[in-house]
C-alpha cells in the first residue's frame, strides 16, 4: 500500500517536472526559440506571446502579456466548423497520462500541458521537440446536449507546418 502511494507520488512529481518544460542541460534554461520563420499573425496570439516569453496569468481564461499587449487564450470558438491555425510548442519528451479508463498511455506535452488528443499528420520523435502550426477545427458544440461524444475533445487537430525543432 505504501509502496504504491510512493510510486504514484514519484509519477506525479515526474509529470510536474516534465510539465515545467524542457531545460537545457548546460544552463538549466528553457531552449531558445528562433521565431523568425513564424508568420507575424501567428505570433500575435496567446501561443505566440507564450513562445516569446510573455507573462502568462493562469486565471480563466488565461492571458499573456507581451510588448504592452494582452492576449487571451482562446479555449473554444463556440461554433461547429470554426477553424483557425494555432501554434503548438511540443516538448521533446512525452509523459504518461491517464484517460480514466484502460491502460496509461503516453501524451505529448503541448504548450506546457498534457495533450490528450492526436494531431493528424504529425509524427513525434522522442527527444525532439518542435514548434508547429496546427489547424484546429471545432467538431461539436459542448453547449448543445449530446453534441459531443463522451470522453472526446471538441476539436480536431491537423498538422500544417513545422517552424523549428529543438531538444
Amino acid at each position: 500500500m505504501i509502496a504504491s502511494k510512493v510510486a504514484k507520488a514519484l509519477s506525479m512529481l515526474s509529470a510536474m517536472v516534465l510539465l515545467a518544460g524542457c531545460a537545457d542541460s548546460t544552463t538549466g534554461s528553457p531552449p531558445q526559440v528562433s521565431l523568425d520563420a513564424i508568420p507575424l499573425d501567428l505570433l500575435e496570439t496567446f501561443e505566440g506571446c507564450r513562445l516569446r516569453g510573455g507573462a502568462v496569468s493562469e486565471g480563466y481564461p488565461s492571458t499573456c502579456l507581451w510588448g504592452g499587449k494582452n492576449f487571451r487564450r482562446d479555449e473554444a470558438n463556440g461554433t461547429v466548423g470554426d477553424m483557425r491555425v494555432i501554434l503548438f510548442d511540443i516538448a521533446p519528451q512525452t509523459a504518461s497520462c491517464d484517460f480514466g479508463h484502460g491502460p496509461v498511455q503516453s501524451c505529448l506535452i503541448v504548450n506546457g500541458g498534457l495533450f490528450y488528443d492526436t494531431i493528424k499528420g504529425y509524427s513525434h520523435r522522442e527527444g525532439q521537440g518542435a514548434v508547429i502550426a496546427v489547424r484546429r477545427t471545432q467538431i461539436c458544440d459542448p453547449a448543445e446536449i449530446n453534441s459531443c461524444p463522451a470522453d472526446a475533445g471538441i476539436f480536431r487537430f491537423e498538422f500544417v507546418e513545422t517552424y523549428m525543432t529543438h531538444r
